[in-house]
């Protein structure tokens, strides 16, 4: 190591000297034990609403838990070192390969590798923004796959006051969006998640505790789009090209980002209807839009990760009924469903794509509240793929029997009304006809 170092004489003996001591694998140890973006609470909902002082307060937000000192701050922290070490180190012409082996030893390892995989816990304090900073310094010894993989996590917990820091990682993680629009993807983000530029932004204690992007940041355009085309301000020409090129670049980006590490974009059984809240939105745009066939291929691909997911697999009870309350919606989620059931019967051309993501919530554990709104809408009757064609397997619907006595008797009515035929409804009444037999078959047995 040492003829490396020779390289590059402004580096000083003592930080030779020091980054091959064993006091740094003690520094970095601590990583770990002093994370705020990793902590879990030990409150309760009830213990959490006794704590009198108003969380988004400087002074406050270094006193957690009762009494329990904010980790960052604690004797031993290694935030504040890390970072100053690493912005050092950036401004001398060691080589980023130098970097990595004098940095990233294990413990830093260990930390991001669980900033990657860990459910981290919405959290508004002040002083996680010095983690965040550590972070973003120790994004440069990454592998590009590691580093998307950890910007994709911490991004939706950057605080008002940092925007900065929020373009940064922003610009760095859709840099490396492999698709030709990537100048075109970095510039739609920028200007469609409404980052305000540190002039713009006046900062106070009012506004430190407020996050800039939501959880679900990688589809917020198409909502932000959706809301735009509700208030439209251009002629509609332009309005329509400005949906079709923000929506065909946001479905590119999270197809990408599923394609290549979907278990950081999945990582629990509520994203499932985060996502398809969001994504169901490029059907309520027009058929114009929906029909294009880039996005209609588009939506189709990332279908296939939602059915496919093995937390929706391995869900035994309801994911999308209760999902009740849409993020950035003043609506339900039954009341989103309704109306894009409205959607497909007034513009999807029976489209098999639309009709596909209408049926995800109809998973047996669902509500039967929110099955009967699709059994019992005319707009079912247009929806004619077959079991071969049909973009969800039919053992998505099968895999558990219907047990619901109201569930059952909307299978039957939609059969005996007619509104569902096996000549002219065949994978639907596959799924009816499943679960009416099994019904049957016990029923004789008994």
């Amino acid at each position: 190591m040492a003829h490396e170092f020779e390289k590059f004489p402004k580096v000083d003996a003592g930080l030779r000297q020091f980054l091959k001591n064993p006091s740094f694998p003690k520094i970095t140890s601590c990583l770990l034990t002093h994370s705020l973006l990793l902590l879990r609470d030990p409150l309760s909902n009830q213990e959490k609403e006794k704590i009198k002082y108003p969380g988004n307060m400087t002074s406050c937000n270094a006193i957690l838990f009762g009494g329990f000192q904010t980790p960052i701050l604690n004797k031993g922290s290694p935030f504040a070192f890390m970072t100053s070490l690493l912005r050092y180190l950036k401004r001398t012409k060691i080589s980023r390969e130098i970097l990595k082996e004098l940095i990233l030893d294990s413990n830093v390892e260990a930390y991001l590798r669980k900033v990657m995989k860990s459910q981290i816990p919405t959290r508004y304090n002040t002083f996680l923004r010095y983690e965040l900073y550590c972070i973003q310094e120790l994004l440069t010894l990454l592998e590009i796959p590691e580093r998307l993989r950890v910007i994709y996590k911490v991004l939706p917990h950057i605080q008002e006051g940092d925007e900065a820091l929020a373009e940064d990682l922003l610009i760095q993680f859709l840099q490396y969006i492999n698709i030709p629009e990537s100048e075109q993807l970095t510039k739609f983000y920028i200007k469609f998640l409404f980052i305000p530029s540190l002039e713009e932004n006046s900062c106070n204690f009012r506004k430190l505790s407020t996050k800039i992007l939501p959880r679900q940041w990688m589809v917020e355009p198409l909502n932000i789009l959706y809301v735009t085309k509700l208030k439209v301000t251009k002629t509609p020409d332009e309005m329509d090209q400005i949906i079709i090129n923000g929506v065909e670049v946001t479905l590119k980006c999270l197809l990408f980002c599923l394609e290549k590490f979907s278990s950081t974009v999945i990582t629990n059984v509520e994203t499932i209807p985060a996502l398809y809240t969001r994504l169901v939105l490029t059907f309520m745009m027009g058929d114009h839009v929906f029909l294009c066939p880039k996005i209609r291929n588009l939506v189709k691909s990332i279908l296939r990760f939602l059915v496919g997911n093995k937390y929706l697999k391995d869900a035994k009870g309801p994911v999308f009924s209760n999902f009740n309350k849409v993020e950035g919606f003043p609506v339900t989620f039954s009341s989103l469903y309704s109306e894009l059931l409205v959607e497909y019967a007034s513009n999807s051309f029976g489209d098999e794509v639309f009709g596909a993501y209408l049926t995800l919530p109809l998973r047996t554990p669902e509500d039967s509240h929110l099955k009967s709104l699709f059994w019992n809408d005319q707009c079912v009757q247009f929806y004619r793929a077959t079991v071969e064609e049909s973009s969800v397997p039919l053992d998505y619907f099968t895999s558990t029997p219907e047990r619901d006595i109201d569930t059952l008797r909307l299978y039957q009515n939609a059969v005996y009304s007619k509104r569902i035929t096996t000549e002219r409804n065949q994978f639907l009444h596959a799924i009816i006809h499943y679960h009416i037999t099994y019904k049957q078959t016990t029923q004789t047995e008994q």
